[in-house]
Parts: C-alpha cells; sequence; structure tokens
C-alpha cells in the first residue's frame, strides 16, 4: 500500500472528500499497488438572478469565508431553456458547508430574488461528475502545479470491460451476550476466499488490536459485513473505547478513525410503510458493504453493484445503499451537468392548471381489464419488455418536452390528454435511458451468446441491475421531490401505455385470439387450436405495428383467474398457472405475501406445485388429490401439530398503535406488547 504518490495508472477504487477543498482518490494499479492521490476541488454552486442584485451580491462574497472564488457563467436554469441565462457561479471551499452557504444567499435575497443551484451534491459525486470517472474506471494520474491531470484510458460506452483484482474479506463479530455496547467481544471471525481467521481469547484489547494487524496484514479492498451498519462496526468501535485502544482501531487504508456516530437513523414511510434507515459507517480508501443494506448486492450481485456503480457514476459506498430511485437519477444529474443544465436545490415547479374533466382524464394510471373468470387452457401471455422507458424515449418524454413553449403547434399529442410533445430538442430523460436501454439489450444478448458459463453470469446479473434502475425511471417522473420530475410527464406516459395497451387488443381480436386479462402491459389471450407459431406471429406483428419491444413470456397449460375475496367480482390481480415448460407463474396469493405465516405459504405452494404437474385434460382429477393432500396439513393445524414458529404472522405498523382508527389485529397486538 502506498500514499500520496506524484503519478500512477490504475483503476479508480474510492473517491471522499479529505477535507475542506481536497478530494482524495484511491486506486489499484496493474502491479496490485493501492495507492492514493489527493486532488485540490472547490465544488461549484450557482446563483441566479435579476442581474443587478447579482452584481451586489459580489461584494459579500468577497469577504464569505465559504467562497474559493466566483465568476460570472452562462448556464441554462431549467432543461427547457433554449437560451443560456448568466448566473454567478461560486467555487465553495467546502461543499459539506454548501447548505449552509445557500441558505444565507436566500436569506439575503428576502426568500425571492434569488434562486441556488448544484447545492446539495456530495463533493466526491460532483469530482466524478465534472471529471467524467466512474467508479473502476481505468485512468492515468499526473499530478502538476494545477493539480491532478487525469486521463481516461477506456471508453466508458464499454460492455467487456475488466474489474481489477480484488481482495476481499467477510467480517463478523461475537459478543459474550447480545451485541450489545456492554457486552465484551469474545470472537472476531474474518474470512477470505481461501482462509478463515478466528481471533479470540486474551483480553479483549488484546484481541482489537489484533485484528486491526490482521486487516492491516490482509489489506483488503472490500469488507463485507452482515450488519455492520446496524451493529457491528458501532459495536467494534464503542468496545474499542471501553478497552481504551479507540486511537489504534481503524479499518480505513489512511486509517481514519470510525466516528462513533452521533447521526441517528431516520424513519422513512414508502406507500404506507415504515422503513427505518440505519446511519453508514464509511470507510476511507476501501469499501464497507452491509450485505443486510444493499438492494442491488442483494438483487443482481457484485457485478451488478459495479455496472450501476460505473453506468451512473455514483462513487461504491453510496451505489451499494442507494436505492435505485437515487441510482438513476445520479445519470441525470450527470447528463444536466454536461448539459449546461443547472441542478435545482428546492424543487418548485408547480403542476399546470387542470380543469376536472381534463384531472380525471389525465389520473388513471395504466390500463388493466377485468379477467374472465376460471381455469382457462393454452392461453399465452404476451408482454411489452420495459414498456414505460422504452414510451418515454420513443415519444420524447421529458419534464421539459411536455407542453413547451418553443411548440405550440407540435404535431405530436398525447393521446386522450392533448398534451404537446417538443420536436425541437431531445429530452433530458430520453437521452439517459437511451444509455441504459442500450447497455441492458447489449448484456441480454452477450449472455444469450456466452459459451462460458462465468461470462454468462456476468452478463446476466449486469442487465439484471440495469433492469431494476429502469424499473425506477417512470416512478421518478412523478415523485414531488425528484429534480427532473413533473406530473405531466408521468401522466403522458401512462396515456401513452393505455393506448399501445389498446392497439395490442385490436391486433389479436383481428387475428381471431380471445383476450383473456390485461394489466398495463401484459395481455393473456388464447385461440383454439393456436401453436407456438401463431403466438409468436401476433407478438411480431404488435411490435412492427406499434414499434415497441415485446415477447411472448409463454403459453399456460392453464391458468386460473380468481375472484376477490371480499366480494364476488373479479380480482385484477390474482391469478396462477403453469407454463407448458413446467414454469409456475403465482400473483396475489397468500403464498406471495408477507406476512403470510411459513405453514400457511408451504401448505399453498406445495397444493399449487401438485397441480401444476397435471395437463389440462386431468387437472380436475389432480385437484381432488392435491385437496385430499391439503387436508392433512390441515387435520394437523387442528391437533395443534404445528410448531408456532411456523403460525406467526408478520405485519409492519405504518404508524403507532394508538393511531389507528379501527381495531386492526396487528394494532391491537402491538398494544398488548
Amino acid at each position: 500500500m502506498s500514499c500520496d504518490v506524484d503519478k500512477a495508472r490504475g483503476w479508480l477504487l474510492d473517491i471522499y472528500q479529505s477535507g475542506p477543498g481536497k478530494i482524495a482518490l484511491w486506486l489499484i494499479t496493474a502491479e496490485g499497488r493501492r495507492v492514493k492521490l489527493e486532488d485540490d476541488f472547490y465544488p461549484k454552486i450557482y446563483i441566479a438572478g435579476p442581474l443587478n442584485h447579482l452584481k451586489r451580491l459580489k461584494q459579500t462574497l468577497e469577504v464569505s469565508q465559504s467562497v474559493h472564488a466566483y465568476r460570472f457563467a452562462e448556464k441554462y436554469v431549467k432543461p427547457g431553456d433554449l437560451e443560456r441565462t448568466r448566473v454567478l457561479e461560486v467555487e465553495v471551499l467546502d461543499q459539506r458547508r454548501a447548505v449552509h452557504f445557500a441558505r444565507k444567499i436566500m436569506r439575503l435575497g428576502r426568500f425571492e430574488r434569488f434562486e441556488v443551484y448544484n447545492v446539495d451534491l456530495p463533493a466526491e459525486q460532483y469530482y466524478l461528475y465534472d471529471h467524467s470517472l466512474y467508479p473502476f474506471a481505468l485512468i492515468d494520474v499526473t499530478r502538476t502545479r494545477r493539480g491532478l491531470w487525469i486521463q481516461l484510458l477506456e471508453d466508458p460506452s464499454a460492455l467487456d470491460y475488466q474489474l481489477p483484482p480484488l481482495r476481499r474479506v467477510l467480517l463478523g463479530v461475537e459478543a459474550e451476550g447480545r451485541l450489545l455496547p456492554s457486552e465484551k467481544v469474545r470472537r472476531i471471525i474474518v474470512k477470505t476466499r481461501r482462509e478463515k481467521y478466528v481471533l479470540e481469547g486474551g483480553d479483549e484489547a488484546g484481541l482489537i488490536l489484533e485484528f486491526v494487524k490482521l486487516l492491516v496484514k490482509l489489506d483488503p479492498d472490500f469488507i463485507f459485513t452482515k450488519g455492520g451498519d446496524s451493529t457491528v462496526l458501532q459495536y467494534l468501535t464503542r468496545r474499542a473505547m471501553a478497552s481504551a485502544v479507540y486511537r489504534d482501531f481503524y479499518l480505513s487504508r489512511d486509517k481514519h478513525f470510525i466516528c462513533s456516530s452521533r447521526q441517528r437513523g431516520r424513519t422513512v414511510y414508502s406507500y404506507g410503510r415504515a422503513y427505518f434507515i440505519w446511519p453508514t459507517h464509511r470507510l476511507h480508501g476501501r469499501i464497507h458493504i452491509d450485505l443486510l443494506n444493499s438492494f442491488i448486492l442483494a438483487n443482481s450481485g457484485f457485478h451488478g453493484l459495479a455496472e450501476v456503480a460505473r453506468t451512473c457514476r455514483v462513487e461504491l459506498h453510496r451505489a451499494a445503499r442507494a436505492g435505485i430511485g437515487t441510482i438513476m437519477s445520479s445519470l441525470q444529474l450527470y447528463e444536466a451537468i454536461k448539459s449546461g443544465v443547472l441542478i435545482p436545490w428546492r424543487k418548485k415547479e408547480p403542476e399546470d392548471y387542470k380543469d376536472a374533466l381534463t384531472l380525471l382524464e389525465a389520473d388513471r394510471g395504466g390500463l388493466v381489464l377485468e379477467p374472465i373468470l376460471g381455469v382457462h387452457r393454452d392461453v399465452g401471455e404476451v408482454d411489452f419488455s420495459s414498456m414505460y422507458p422504452y414510451i418515454m424515449l420513443k415519444y420524447n418524454i421529458s419534464p421539459e418536452t411536455i407542453n413547451c413553449q418553443c411548440c405550440p403547434d407540435s404535431p405530436q399529442l398525447v393521446p386522450e390528454l392533448g398534451f404537446r410533445v417538443c420536436q425541437r430538442r431531445r429530452g433530458l430523460i430520453p437521452r439517459v435511458l437511451e444509455v441504459l436501454l442500450r447497455r441492458r439489450l447489449a448484456y441480454k444478448r452477450m449472455a444469450k451468446e456466452a459459451e462460458d458459463p462465468r461470462l454468462r453470469k456476468i452478463y446476466d446479473r449486469r442487465q439484471a441491475a440495469l433492469k431494476w434502475v429502469l424499473v425506477s425511471c417512470f416512478g421518478y417522473l412523478g415523485y414531488r421531490n425528484a429534480k427532473f420530475g413533473r406530473v405531466e410527464a408521468h401522466q403522458a406516459v401512462c396515456a401513452y401505455a393505455r393506448e399501445l395497451l389498446l392497439k395490442a387488443i385490436e391486433i389479436a381480436e383481428e387475428r381471431g385470439f380471445e383476450v383473456i386479462h390485461g394489466i398495463v402491459d401484459s395481455l393473456w389471450v388464447k385461440k383454439p387450436g393456436a401453436s407456438q407459431k401463431d403466438y409468436e406471429e401476433l407478438t411480431a406483428q404488435i411490435h412492427k405495428e406499434t414499434g415497441m419491444p415485446i415477447g411472448l413470456e409463454g403459453i399456460y397449460r392453464w391458468i386460473a383467474f380468481l375472484r376477490s375475496r371480499s366480494t364476488p367480482t373479479p380480482a385484477l390481480t390474482r391469478y396462477f398457472g403453469a407454463f407448458s415448460d413446467g414454469r409456475i407463474k403465482v400473483r396475489g396469493l397468500m403464498a406471495r405475501r408477507s406476512d403470510t405465516p411459513l405453514f400457511i405459504r408451504q401448505v399453498q405452494e406445495n397444493l399449487i406445485k401438485k397441480l401444476s404437474e397435471a395437463t389440462s385434460d386431468d387437472l380436475a382429477l389432480m385437484a381432488t388429490k392435491a385437496l385430499r393432500k391439503t387436508e392433512g396439513a390441515m387435520e394437523a393445524l387442528r391437533k395443534r401439530l404445528i410448531p408456532l414458529d411456523l403460525l406467526v404472522v408478520r405485519k409492519r405498523l405504518s404508524k403507532e398503535p394508538y393511531d389507528y382508527a379501527s381495531q386492526v389485529h396487528h394494532a391491537v397486538a402491538a398494544k398488548q406488547l
């Protein structure tokens, strides 16, 4: 390991703000060295307002202790602006104080004269944007009198990039009791790919210092933990303090201490659910990843994490923990900065006025049909692929392109709503989506063509990660706090989606198919005697007439659409069925719910699995056999032979137990705790 070199060539591993006006970069060289370089960097924030007031503001900036330099610049204040506006560009000494500085500027302008932009970007993220860098970028770095000179040695759009050889360890800790700050460390376990180190015995201080020495010896690039953010690292830090070895306890490469963070976790609410977000523990020079706090890693593996970090330009510590919306928005911010568009600090774009009828037509979401109840045989399911992202890409849907000022006579009108779509420029969102969609399609093709199973797995992980990011693009378009969101753009996408599904239904019916059900981007259709080729020809015609990618999910031997549990009407999203290739698809049943007791889930899954073995002709007979088997499980339940841990109902409270208006079961149970 080397620190503070003047020249290096290698892969960018870590980046962080090392002090006011300083950014540290850690590289892995081709020779296997881990080197650190430090650069001067003063993030830029922008102030817009009347020119005469901006000139007066310069006098305040001259004496401000937060400002490194300032000048006038020409920028697009909004993505929809056709001409640049003269704004004040201010280089701040410390990005961590930028929000405080911005509030001061707003107060000076009485909260009406000035608007402040590019305020709340982390310094390391700003540096990546400013230098067109990304994690694992292969770069050549040389120190000059004016700072670091960085040359990118690879094509950022490359698909067959190689990651550097990485050293990884899995860290586990056991206490004498529970993992509480008051309990002493009993054992520390460190696993590499080939070795397992178990540190135990002796006094606690010696045990902790032995762990630090082992970490220095192994010198890992990644430290994986299970619960590191919530308990493990905080526990080790507290025990190091209690053992009087805190000054010698460090996990970072540059010997930064893990601060006993005073920052508390926070509770966020999403779709009626409460989630607790633990404060993260940032290492320097190496990356800590909590396996229990990384959505992308859990769903797409390490190669998926690396792909979204590179493509969306998010440093690895943040990418491992961020939600898919945050990762996707990073690429939007990068595209905006490179295009000269300012990033709003506090969004102030109100929804356009609409009369009651227009509002009723606009806020309808996707098209969902009422299914034909019962069991259906030989049904084909056709699905539009990434429908919403492709709509935004094909029809140029972006906040600034809907009802733009430059195209009052635009011939492109959103179906049903009549919103105009810009013809003069390509929107910010479509430009971003093109990158993600192009890469995902390429990886899917490469995964199919790859003969090496290892490469096939890598490409599949990468495309899966990009799929998750693409999932968020539509929701973020209507999210009230999104930097570049607008509800009219969100409504336009829904309108096009309804139009496309109706067109697909029309094509299917013209070809003699009966439409059994339809949900937003999927159709279930059947036709007596239809073959695989007939379904494939249907998807080909839909693709030809709509221009949207669509595929055949499969042909069901049988599929059952169910009634609602509370009314005799059909349930829109409750069905299960067996494909001709043996796959099972279940939606809306108890087996899919997170609060279903394990016993009930197992019984239902076994029942459906047994049914899936039936052909369309002997389904009734197989159903009778499956029900008999289920009766045995129910009898065991009545006789109380089922272990209690298999009968636990897990419910998540969305508010305090006493705040519920009705006496729902989980609220009543919570009151008794």
